[in-house]
């Protein structure tokens, strides 16, 4: 019997007729992931993704973002999303739905999968005027940067000179030949009864360094300088966000931090093969990215002025060439004491970027206490009636979910949130990812993104370009809860190192006796008695095995025999020998056994 043969009109038609338009997907923070959820992504979950991505971590040195989200059409039709940052959308992608896909294809359980295009980038504020700003009249080494254009910087909200630079002020580095872009003074710490200045050691970080990083990067490092390849580290310029079309970042209106594109490209079997070659290779572990710190004591040359050179209006100094030394003769605030580099730290199972710098005061300029100012809330609504001056640091279990408050160089005075769950983040140049909390200033009722006074009809959250070293203060109490390490211009949020391990490493690096905050109580002691091996790694240990993961299989069909519906599936088999998958010690420090 032959079947009709379908007229070329109705093809026609077919063709004609436009596809249903699939509604936007969009990213809402301030909608809270339960509990269980959470605790599934930061013990379990986590863990497997970083162990999927090991090997495209350390063959590749972009930046990698990866987080539990809510996510949906409206804040009423979220969904636990799975968000994954990063340039190689389609490679990471067809790596996770090989190896995990079936955690996220709606049968096993009711969380989804985004991977998204995007970048992360070191809060410092980008080269502008102290390296890069375009004049042609000037001296050409003093512009080695790429040259950007003028209108896309943001103007910061707390440039000017402070007498006794409060929390928040632009600060920028003199190392010796050139004076490098601002970032944001902390605070006050008092260490054995001396008070130095916080901020992080990137603000030392020379961007004209060329980058050195895992010998698996040799395609990415010929000719790579920081003005090449400028998201690593710190120096994020405009343009290389210029994936970012309009509509894509929320407004300040809106109730969204950001919305995707419902079109996704194809992946093909060779974007999962290419990171799986010599995956059997005995790689030693080692810390590509890692820079060295100043030694305490060793810091002369290093000068600390206030605010940054980038900060002073141009023409402030009546000659080019002597604008270098006249900018340290006018705003020099100190010499830097010691500093962490950049490095890594692991703390109660999690490994942080220790990102940490001290210098001295000169005595006139020497700040008395911590304050941080009122923050508006929009609505009229004003958070807090007077200015918290924080004596205690919040400790990291406290940290999710705590409403919060900073003031920083570009940003101002923002309120945000420190989201519940853990973050995985791996810098551009490192192999292995670290943890982090992430802070949102896109939480309707409690943080209105604010214009800064010289930049007219533009909201701003907390973290963007720099607000490094900016500290966030717990808002109910007043408690210390962290420094700004990096930001992300795809989800809005900053990323930060919690400051209890923050001082706790300080009052180990330096020795001390102890560390307070002014007019505090003692926070820590410093103890002899740390173990040299306790210390733990994640995905990039040669403790974890492709074994380790449990095979989908067995996932789904656990998911299948489970009684208690696909809401609330048992994940007990995920948790098999999760003695070795979920974050576990190693007898190794920094590639040291």
């Amino acid at each position: 019997m032959t079947q009709p043969v379908e007229s070329k009109s109705e093809k026609s038609k077919e063709l004609k007729e436009p596809r249903e338009k699939q509604p936007k997907l969009r990213l809402y923070p301030q909608i809270p992931l339960p509990d269980d959820v959470v605790e599934q992504w930061n013990e379990i979950l986590m863990p497997q993704i970083n162990l999927a991505l090991r090997h495209f971590y350390r063959k590749h040195p972009e930046s990698v973002e990866i987080s539990i989200e809510s996510i949906g059409e409206s804040p009423q039709k979220t969904t636990p999303t799975v968000l994954v940052v990063c340039t190689s959308v389609n490679k990471v992608r067809a790596i996770l739905n090989k190896k995990l896909g079936i955690l996220f294809d709606g049968t096993t359980t009711n969380i989804a999968l985004k991977v998204c295009r995007g970048s992360m980038v070191r809060s410092r504020k980008s080269p502008v005027r102290s390296m890069a700003k375009s004049d042609t009249q000037g001296d050409s080494s003093r512009h080695s940067y790429v040259e950007r254009d003028e209108s896309e910087e943001i103007p910061a909200a707390n440039p000017d000179y402070q007498q006794k630079p409060q929390n928040g002020a632009s600060i920028g580095a003199w190392i010796g030949d050139k004076h490098l872009p601002p970032v944001s003074l902390g605070g006050v710490i008092i260490v054995d009864n001396k008070p130095y200045g916080m901020t992080v050691h990137h603000m030392l970080d020379d961007p004209d360094r060329p980058f050195q990083g895992s010998d698996d990067f040799e395609e990415f490092q010929d000719g790579a300088t920081r003005a090449s390849a400028p998201i690593f580290r710190s120096s994020a310029l405009s343009r290389d966000l210029s994936y970012l079309t309009e509509g894509e970042t929320s407004s300040e209106g809106s109730d969204f931090a950001c919305e995707f594109s419902d079109t996704e490209s194809e992946y093909s079997v060779t974007d999962i093969t290419s990171d799986e070659e010599d995956e059997d290779e005995d790689e030693e572990f080692n810390q590509p990215g890692d820079i060295p710190g100043i030694e305490p004591g060793c810091g002369h040359g290093y000068i600390v002025t206030q605010p940054a050179l980038d900060d002073v209006p141009d023409g402030f100094y009546p000659s080019r060439e002597t604008e270098n030394e006249d900018h340290i003769d006018t705003y020099s605030v100190g010499e830097v004491y010691a500093s962490s580099g950049i490095r890594r730290r692991t703390e109660n199972n999690l490994i942080h970027e220790i990102d940490w710098a001290l210098f001295e005061f000169q005595d006139d300029r020497l700040p008395e206490k911590n304050l941080f100012p009122p923050v508006d809330a929009g609505d009229h609504r004003v958070l807090t009636l007077d200015h918290l001056q924080p004596v205690e640091v919040a400790p990291v279990k406290s940290l999710p979910g705590l409403d919060v408050q900073c003031v920083a160089r570009t940003s101002g005075a923002q309120a945000g949130r420190i989201l519940s769950a853990l973050t995985t983040v791996k810098i551009y140049g490192r192999a292995s990812p670290s943890h982090s909390y992430q802070v949102s200033g896109k939480i309707p009722g409690i943080s209105k993104p604010m214009t800064p006074p010289n930049q007219a009809g533009h909201g701003v959250s907390l973290g963007i370009p720099g607000d490094s070293g900016a500290w966030i203060v717990d808002r109910l109490y007043g408690r210390l809860c962290g420094h700004i390490l990096a930001w992300s211009e795809r989800k809005q949020v900053a990323y930060i190192c919690p400051m209890d391990v923050l001082l706790l490493d300080i009052a180990e690096t330096l020795q001390t006796t102890d560390v307070r905050l002014p007019n505090g109580d003692v926070l820590f002691v410093s103890s002899d008695n740390k173990a040299d091996n306790d210390v733990v790694e994640i995905s990039g240990s040669e403790a974890w095995t492709e074994d380790d993961i449990p095979d989908t299989e067995d996932i789904y069909q656990s998911s299948q025999h489970s009684h208690i519906g696909k809401d609330n599936v048992n994940m007990d088999i995920l948790a098999r020998d999760m003695d070795k998958v979920h974050i576990q010690e190693a007898e190794l420090r920094y590639g040291m056994k």
